[in-house]
């Protein structure tokens, strides 16, 4: 198996509400600010997005091998929630940390 960890990271912009971790497009976790979730997946290539509310991230696709471990970072900074008046309905950061890189 491997595992991708996924942290919410300083925002503001969302501190009322959780942040919906979805990989092969189920729901893996919600995220209050400053949590962290996991889960543990058969290795192969997954779609991971975070969602809030009508946000949402970019959908990644990252490829994992048995035993490895992916640290990934979620956030709703100001900056890019504002961004989301222009170009709806992407707003919320998804970015890998470690670990691997997006396919």
């Amino acid at each position: 198996m491997a595992v991708i960890r996924v942290r919410r990271g300083p925002d503001k912009a969302g501190v009322g509400a959780k942040i919906e971790v979805t990989v092969d497009g189920q729901v893996a976790m919600a995220l209050k600010p400053g949590k962290s979730g996991e889960v543990k997946l058969a290795p192969g290539e997954h779609t991971v997005q975070a969602t809030m509310d009508w946000l949402k991230s970019p959908a990644l696709t990252v490829t994992v091998v048995k035993g490895q471990d992916i640290e990934m970072i979620t956030r709703l900074p100001w900056r890019v929630f504002f961004r989301y008046l222009i170009r709806r309905p992407v707003a919320l950061v998804l970015e890998v940390e470690t670990g691997a890189q997006p396919a």
